[in-house]
């Protein structure tokens, strides 16, 4: 009975060693692939902000803040 308990012992230390060594891979792995992830999007980023429809596009936005800001501004009023 003892010996039949230290082979099963054996065989689930075993067995935890190889799971605990494919998680590690497995983390190490999405970290990676998150990294590279990262850098494509940020990269991507600095492209789109260098485009002309981007900066038109910005600058529309802000001119409409610009006139939105001006007209609440403007009010005068209790409210």
């Amino acid at each position: 009975m003892e010996s039949e308990t230290v082979r099963t012992s054996e065989v689930l230390r075993k067995k935890l060693g190889e799971l605990t060594g494919t998680m590690k891979e497995g983390v190490e792995e999405v970290a990676k692939t998150a990294q590279l992830s990262a850098e494509s999007m940020s990269k991507g980023g600095e492209k789109l902000g260098r485009t002309a429809a981007f900066r038109a596009l910005s600058q529309g936005v802000e001119s409409l803040k610009k006139e939105i800001d001006d007209s609440v501004l403007g009010q005068t009023g209790p409210y």
